[in-house]
């Protein structure tokens, strides 16, 4: 029930875009500046990531798998909020996201690794080689990338949505 209100929480939000960009970070606002180009840019740190093995997961999981990413995304967006990022896009199972520096960048990617190995996954998932409980018991369930960047972007705003270049 909590998972099915923070959806309907996200897609009211995503549906009026102007409520939107009251909850953007303003430090991913602020400290902007103008290149020589005239677009606005700004030092940010970027975070990708992406899901392990998540074509091979999908083909032999279908259900199981549905059922993992939307796990998975709510974490995502709940650490997301914890550490004051943005996020820009999701393509599939990525995310892109956006943190004014690169400390809550960092900070935000061990909290998704913390809580995805807590989480409860589907025992028919746990049965696939990217997804099972290691021996060791240094992992449990799907297994994310995250990648963090820092330096200066272009920041393009489209659509009442915000996107970084560079």
């Amino acid at each position: 029930a909590e998972l099915n209100a923070m959806q309907m929480a996200m897609r009211l939000m995503l549906a009026n875009l102007k409520e939107y960009r009251a909850f953007i970070p303003p430090a991913l606002l602020a400290g902007r500046h103008e290149n020589e180009h005239g677009h606005a840019e700004s030092e940010v740190a970027i975070v990708f990531t992406d899901i392990v093995s998540s074509t091979s997961l999908w083909a032999r999981c279908g259900d199981s798998m549905a059922e993992a990413l939307k796990r998975h995304n709510c974490i995502i967006r709940i650490c997301i909020a914890e550490h004051g990022g943005y996020e820009i896009k999701t393509i599939g199972d990525a995310f892109m996201v956006a943190f004014p520096v690169p400390e809550d960048a960092v900070s935000f990617g061990l909290s998704v690794q913390r809580m995805l190995f807590e989480a409860e996954w589907p025992e028919q998932l746990l049965e696939h080689e990217a997804a099972e409980k290691s021996d060791d018991g240094a992992w449990n369930g799907i297994k994310v990338r995250v990648g963090v960047n820092y330096g200066t972007a272009e920041i393009v705003e489209e659509r009442g949505r915000v996107d970084y270049y560079g």
